[in-house]
């Protein structure tokens, strides 16, 4: 046991910390933005409406427009820093 908070932080500067990291370490943006355009590709984006309907007012349309919006990872745990 440490008598002071100095003493207590320069043993604790000396052991050998190693972290575990968990299975997300090696989550990216580019892993999450993969990741959602494979669920918005496996299957229909529609709630609610029959095929029918969304077929007959997409053959109706003159000019599609298409876009897509993606924002970078955010992670939002705390670090620790000297």
């Amino acid at each position: 046991m440490a008598d002071t908070w100095w003493h207590a932080k320069t043993a604790l500067d000396a052991l050998p910390i190693v972290w575990d990291e968990g299975e997300n370490a090696k989550v990216t943006s580019a892993s999450i933005a993969q990741w959602l355009a494979e669920g918005l590709d496996s299957g229909p984006a529609y709630i609610g409406n029959s095929e029918r309907r969304r077929q007959g007012s997409i053959c109706r349309r003159v000019k599609k427009v298409e876009a897509v919006y993606n924002y970078p990872y955010q992670n939002h745990a705390p670090r620790w820093s000297r």
